[in-house]
């Protein structure tokens, strides 16, 4: 917006929202780092969560990017170029993740520090493009709507952790479902990471405390569909989310935002988890062809 009002400067009108982000309240409570209140408002709270997630999941679109308001139509929405890599959009999950790999390796190439290039982790992102073609299970669509930035810091909620209102929508993108089963962030959701024996003591205790977590989300969400899909037009994929969130495929999507933090003993160990879960889906791919490939006398036995 330019001078050109009778203010004579830029504005913006915004609608005031009362609540307090749900991890601010939850240091100001001093409750567990993965509890939101009471264990009845932890759970009123993660089912409001999933609820979300759910609607977001069932705007469904043709194409990968970001979303913007089109120029030509306003007040109407079209899927542009992608603001992380600023290419886009894509038709393909496999154009999309090729991009977001050949992107993040290029980030670390200039900013990570010479240990992290140094190591053989280094090249994580193209063993990410490896599995990805063999584990992503929609490549040509439709592509539902995510928040990549969606979690507890960006949540306001009332003193009963109840939901009021959401802020910070600059991840918003239409995605494949490996993206959009990424659970929410700063919630004691994290996967572990896959084959990864930990034995630091405080991580130790902190998967003990939420290693049920994920599975009652993951069935909250299942319940969300359940319950909106009977108004929701298109819900393409939000039926199999709850299924996508424990899935192998997603868990590599979240060892390549983990690339992102530049550091050689979180990149070695999503290697080593990255080597494992190939290995596992090559004999997967092995035994259904070996299953599919039968002759006349497989048939009669």
């Amino acid at each position: 917006m330019g001078t050109d009002n009778e203010v004579g400067a830029p504005y913006i009108l915004m609608s005031y929202v009362h609540g307090t982000s749900a991890s601010e309240l939850r240091e100001l409570r001093n409750c567990d780092p993965s509890v939101f209140g009471t264990p009845e408002q932890d759970a009123r709270f993660l089912r409001q969560m999933a609820s979300i997630h759910v609607q977001l999941a069932s705007l469904t679109f043709d194409q990968i990017g970001s979303l913007r308001e089109s120029h030509d139509n306003p007040g109407h929405f079209i899927i542009g170029s992608e603001i992380e890599t600023g290419e886009g959009p894509w038709d393909t999950a496999e154009q999309y993740f090729s991009a977001v790999s050949r992107h993040r390796l290029q980030v670390a190439e200039h900013d990570a520090d010479s240990e992290v290039r140094g190591s053989d982790s280094f090249r994580l992102p193209l063993k990410f493009c490896e599995l990805m073609s063999l584990l992503q299970t929609h490549d040509a669509g439709p592509y539902s709507l995510a928040n990549r930035d969606f979690g507890a810091h960006n949540v306001l909620v009332d003193d009963d952790f109840n939901i009021v209102g959401l802020i910070d929508f600059d991840g918003v993108i239409a995605a494949p479902i490996e993206l959009v089963a990424q659970t929410p962030l700063f919630t004691g959701l994290d996967r572990p990471i896959p084959g990864f024996v930990e034995t630091n003591e405080f991580a130790l205790k902190r998967l003990e405390r939420t290693k049920g977590r994920i599975p009652q989300y993951s069935e909250f969400v299942r319940a969300a569909v359940v319950s909106d899909t009977e108004g929701a037009v298109g819900l393409a994929d939000a039926s199999g989310l709850a299924d996508a969130m424990v899935s192998d495929a997603a868990s590599v999507v979240q060892g390549m935002n983990a690339y992102g933090q530049h550091q050689a003993f979180v990149n070695d160990r999503w290697m080593a988890a990255y080597a494992m879960l190939l290995q596992k889906a090559m004999g997967s791919l092995g035994s259904s062809e070996t299953t599919t490939d039968k002759g006349p006398s497989d048939e009669m036995t």
